[in-house]
């Protein structure tokens, strides 16, 4: 449709459910037929069929206006009018084809040998000014791993002009089983079990994340055990008296362009101004063939309008929801092994009556304890 071009008009004359009819008959396709009043009506037609309508009109005395015209063929008959812009836009358009497939930059990632990576993919072909196609990715990295031995994983990957090159290199992993115990969130330590290890902390003592609780004994020797603590989980839930809900209507609209590489041509029809509406855009190319592609886009915005209501809710609902939003964030965070020994809830009302907010504090017993390279501690 957006294609072929087509316009939007306003019907002006008596009668005019007739003649609507009477155009239906010619095969000339109407949509979003909109009754203004008795004797105004607004339709859309394919701007192909509008020379087919005239005869018609002037038969039944009345008036056509041709309010909006959507389309391609219009935009490129604004193209043609500029000369020296289609030229321009033409020569962009070539370059951009030529340069979209051409290796323009070798990215290289993930090794300290980039100089040598560099040097090695030179030696095969790769290099900025040759054209993509000449390339066979899975090839090249077979052949690229059996040249360097030194490489353990390769991935080649195209990027718009640019190919990324990411390299894991072959080394060797020293094997640690060397580790200590840290406490992995505040709390005062209830329990301290030994299994294997050095204690550094006792029964009593406040310890925050991070710090040391039981050391490793040896190299070889992981620390072992279990430093139970006396833990708290605090979240605060929010909710407010007045909410706010947005609900679509059926009013819709339509802007389309077209975009060459980063210009983009002027929107028709026009966009809206008004805040009310949210913006979906979808973004079509027009031709794609293997490798080959026209850097020509067609741009699609869609703009829905929208309404806010007010809602108010009581306060009993309103401390509830609080309540409930403040423990599914404690309910995220608490371990499974956690024993519980105490709740407390506190509600504050928020300023000028807007609303409540509910702190949730509970306090229990867990094992606090996790393991951490040594060697990283050290």
């Amino acid at each position: 449709m957006y294609f072929r071009g087509y316009l939007k008009i306003d019907l002006k004359g008596n009668a005019l459910s007739r003649l609507i009819d009477q155009l239906v008959n010619a095969e000339i396709k109407m949509w979003k037929v909109k009754k203004i009043t008795p004797d105004h009506y607004q339709a859309y037609i394919f701007a192909a069929d509008f020379e087919k309508i005239r005869p018609i009109i002037r038969k039944r005395l009345c008036q056509i206006r041709i309010v909006e015209k959507i389309g391609l063929p219009f935009i490129l008959n604004i193209l043609k009018k500029r000369y020296f812009v289609l030229v321009a836009v033409s020569l962009v358009i070539a370059i951009i084809i030529l340069s979209n497939n051409l290796v323009l930059t070798v990215n290289i990632s993930g090794t300290e040998r980039e100089y040598e990576i560099r040097r090695l993919l030179e030696n095969v072909g790769i290099r900025p000014g040759r054209f993509k196609s000449e390339f066979d990715l899975d090839k090249l990295e077979n052949k690229l791993q059996l040249e360097d031995t030194q490489i353990q994983w390769l991935d080649l990957r195209w990027q718009g002009t640019v190919l990324n090159v990411k390299v894991i290199d072959k080394k060797e992993v020293e094997k640690n089983d060397k580790v200590h115990l840290v406490a992995n969130r505040y709390g005062v330590i209830e329990e301290l079990i030994v299994l294997q290890g050095i204690p550094a902390v006792k029964e009593g003592d406040t310890v925050l994340p991070g710090d040391l609780l039981i050391a490793a004994p040896a190299v070889d020797e992981p620390a072992r055990g279990i430093v139970r603590a006396k833990v708290w989980y605090n979240k605060v839930g929010e909710e407010y008296l007045q909410s706010n809900y947005w609900f679509f209507n059926n009013n819709k609209k339509k802007s389309y362009a077209l975009k060459f590489g980063n210009y983009i041509t002027p929107y028709y029809p026009p966009r809206p101004n008004s805040r009310n509406f949210i913006k979906y855009s979808k973004i079509k190319k027009l031709f794609r063939w293997r490798n080959l592609g026209l850097p020509i886009e067609i741009v699609n915005e869609t703009y829905l309008d929208y309404q806010k209501i007010a809602t108010k809710k009581n306060v009993k609902t309103v401390q509830f929801l609080a309540k409930e939003s403040a423990w599914q964030k404690i309910l995220l965070e608490i371990d499974s092994q956690l024993i519980i020994k105490d709740v407390t809830e506190k509600i504050y009302e928020i300023s000028e009556n807007a609303g409540y907010r509910v702190e949730v504090t509970v306090e229990g017993i867990e094992d606090i304890a996790r393991q951490i390279d040594a060697f990283k501690e050290d």
